[in-house]
């Protein structure tokens, strides 16, 4: 026996008159439409995570024209719905990116990859924004790129605060570095890229203790275990 199940279908009646102008009969068409109604649902689900999210959104076809945006981009960006559909993200360039930037990046889309990294853009207002922003393209069946969609999280405020600190310890005489607990250089300044004579550039995510293999086993490596340890400061 079939276990019983929903199905979505559209049904249809047609009537069949006689010579004299009256129903004789009815023509009924019916067509399941379950996968269609079930894509529907998920749309309207999507849709609305996208709505209530609070990080911005925008979705463009293949040639980068904005279809839609949600209220985040919204109130993030100055510009309302009406203003963006339409346009392309080109409304958002602030000119603090050339254009290789941006041509690097729409190749790796049309490549198929996804981009992700950090924007400066512009709100509507003239206001500069820093987003972390994350776009992927959209295939078809086929794998044909149809659509873009793009999300991101504002760090306007994070990256003002970043970029404060580091003016501050880049005028210390002191050389100065992070690390995270698993041992990565979050950090480095411009001090301690003299003294160390390392380069941020190469040893930011690099573990200290690959950089630095001859301090393994020193007096050295006991201190700065135990101040991970105890989160107690020391000096040596």
């Amino acid at each position: 026996e079939q276990d019983e199940y929903r199905r979505w279908v559209h049904m249809q009646g047609q009537p069949i008159y006689n010579d004299d102008n009256e129903i004789a009969r009815i023509v009924g068409f019916i067509r399941e439409i379950t996968e269609r109604k079930e894509r529907e649902q998920q749309l309207r689900q999507f849709q609305q995570a996208v709505e209530s999210s609070g990080r911005p959104f925008y979705f463009t076809d293949s040639d980068g024209v904005i279809e839609y945006v949600n209220p985040a981009f919204e109130d993030t960006t100055g510009y309302s719905a009406e203003e963006a559909i339409g346009k392309t993200p080109e409304i958002l360039q602030s000119g603090e990116h050339d254009q290789s930037f941006y041509e690097e990046l729409w190749e790796r889309l049309f490549d198929g990859e996804t981009w992700h990294g950090e924007l400066i853009n512009q709100r509507k207002n003239g206001e500069q924004f820093v987003i972390d922003q994350t776009i992927a393209p959209v295939p078809d069946e086929t794998g044909k790129i149809t659509h873009f969609v793009a999300t991101g999280n504002e760090i306007t405020e994070r990256k003002t605060k970043e970029d404060k600190r580091k003016e501050v310890i880049d005028r210390m005489t002191d050389g100065i570095f992070e690390l995270d607990a698993n041992w990565r250089f979050t950090f480095v300044g411009e001090q301690a890229e003299s003294i160390l004579d390392i380069s941020r550039t190469d040893v930011i995510g690099q573990n200290f203790w690959e950089v630095f293999a001859d301090a393994e086993g020193t007096t050295f490596e006991q201190h700065y275990r135990e101040v991970m340890r105890t989160r107690e400061p020391a000096s040596f």
